[in-house]
């Protein structure tokens, strides 16, 4: 393939990605790429098209680049996308597996084959962040490089690096390697929840210079939210949805959840757990509750071959209904039927509720997500989190507590007064953080007191870790202001609009 005009790229649009134009932020992304202009962090909303701007330049002018993404679900889907679409040519290797990092798979062979280096033609690389740990695998990078340089490198859903980086996965933050040996390659990180957290944590770990932010609107217009949850104070759901069975002794059982995903084609319902236990159970009660419905499930416990073909089989809408782990599936890749997400349970931080969410609605339909709460998915939730805050950093100790405290916040106010738009505290949410008190020990007293007036949301509470008093996310505590370090309104407080399709906006309508 030869090199091509940029003006020239209908053909290529249409070939690789099924379409005949972008839309503008994709052109002002890929022109920025393609003219060279160094570093990038690329927050473009869930299901905008981020992946085609840094594909469509590799395959316009015959770049090697180098992809890394912590997900191989999402590499299989991206690789498979550009060979199926490319009919005679293979441009995109996955030289990972999950398997295994330390071994060489035959696209790793053959894309490091010294006589193929000088071939014109682009070459996208795929590759885990364990797999870009191993010396060997560097060693060939940087061989490569010498003989056919890389024009950039790429960081798919980067948020994961840092999160990951500081819990379970220390040897994500060693991919800093690729800027200390190639200080002259433009390094381009993509995240529709690199909030701005994320994004400070990324310019430090990565060295990026001066990188430019791409941004788009993410106001999720085709999105209808849907909370249903119980405590202890609540027996039964108060989402107002017609004929809801949601209540305090429900489990993955529970006829509502049958109810909401009966009504959909092939293809359109996902349905997200929190266990690997929990999706076989809610695959096999799906299946004999809707016998007439074709229901798989999906988590790390299967093999790649069989991870790979049920989810080209879902892609393709030749499932009904899959059932999957939350944390296995999903992220970045493209699902372009699907209309319905049931989640059960709920997600440990708001940055992963937001992901949730942007699952479905990808080709602007409407769609609907409805989580499954109980008070004690929030309590297990909480005991993960406590075990995790030791071996964490005191800036991500308090991001993921922040975030944390926002999803509390969150299924709180799906019930009481629902004054506040659902939507609106996931959106706000991934940038929310928490404010610190001064309260002296004379005053400790009063401001206790003080403190129980409020909803107990928007309560200040006690860090033991940094042993002082803070007011969560969005907390609206007037009681304790005098206490309060001069923090302005929150942008919750402030925000212009409601959503109006949102459990607690519909019911307030009403």
């Amino acid at each position: 393939m030869s090199s091509v005009a940029i003006n020239d790229d209908v053909a290529f649009l249409e070939r690789y990605f099924g379409i005949k134009s972008y839309y503008a932020y994709q052109n002002e992304l890929i022109h920025h790429i393609t003219q060279k202009r160094g570093d990038v962090i690329c927050r473009y909303r869930t299901g905008s098209g981020k992946s085609l701007t840094y594909l469509m330049p590799a395959i316009l002018h015959n770049y090697t680049v180098l992809v890394i993404s912590p997900l191989c679900s999402l590499i299989t889907d991206q690789v498979n996308q550009m060979n199926d679409n490319g009919n005679y040519e293979k441009i995109a290797f996955n030289l990972s597996s999950s398997r295994c990092v330390e071994e060489v798979n035959d696209e790793e062979e053959e894309v490091f084959k010294t006589d193929n280096l000088s071939s014109v033609r682009p070459r996208i690389l795929f590759c885990t962040p364990e797999k870009l740990g191993t010396a060997s695998f560097r060693s060939k990078l940087t061989k490569m490089h010498k003989e056919h340089e890389f024009e950039y490198f790429v960081f798919d859903e980067c948020h994961l690096i840092i999160e990951s980086g500081n819990s379970f996965r220390e040897e994500y933050m060693k991919v800093d390697w690729l800027r200390k040996e190639f200080r002259k390659v433009p390094i381009l990180c993509y995240s529709a929840t690199c909030n701005d957290f994320i994004t400070q944590e990324l310019k430090t770990l990565l060295q990026m210079v001066h990188p430019t932010i791409f941004e788009n609107d993410n106001s999720k217009k085709n999105l209808f939210l849907n909370i249903h949850y119980v405590s202890k104070h609540s027996n039964d759901c108060r989402c107002g949805t017609k004929n809801c069975s949601w209540h305090s002794k429900s489990d993955i059982t529970n006829p509502t959840i049958i109810k909401v995903v009966d009504y959909y084609e092939p293809g359109e319902v996902l349905v997200l757990c929190n266990s690997r236990n929990d999706v076989e159970k809610m695959k096999q009660h799906i299946q004999n509750m809707i016998p007439k419905k074709k229901v798989e499930f999906y988590h790390a416990g299967l093999d790649d071959d069989s991870r790979a073909c049920i989810q080209q089989k879902f892609v393709q809408g030749h499932i009904d209904i899959l059932v999957a782990t939350n944390a296995s599936f999903g992220v970045g890749i493209n699902l372009p039927l699907v209309s319905k997400v049931v989640v059960v349970g709920i997600p440990i931080s708001i940055q992963t509720a937001s992901q949730v969410i942007g699952r479905g609605g990808r080709k602007g339909q409407q769609y609907h997500v409805d989580f499954f709460v109980k008070e004690s998915d929030i309590m297990k939730n909480r005991i993960i989190l406590e075990k995790e805050l030791g071996k964490m950093t005191a800036n991500y100790r308090k991001y993921s507590t922040d975030s944390f405290e926002v999803v509390q916040y969150l299924v709180a106010n799906s019930v009481a007064d629902k004054s506040k738009c659902l939507l609106n505290i996931v959106l706000y949410g991934v940038n929310a953080s928490s404010k610190l008190l001064s309260v002296p020990y004379s005053d400790l007293q009063d401001f206790k007191k003080k403190n129980l007036t409020v909803r107990p949301c928007n309560r200040a509470k006690w860090n033991p870790i940094v042993k002082t008093w803070y007011l969560p996310p969005f907390s609206e505590n007037k009681a304790v202001a005098q206490w309060n370090r001069g923090v302005a309104l929150c942008d919750l407080c402030t925000a212009p609009t409601h959503c109006e399709k949102c459990s607690n906006c519909r019911t307030r309508k009403k």
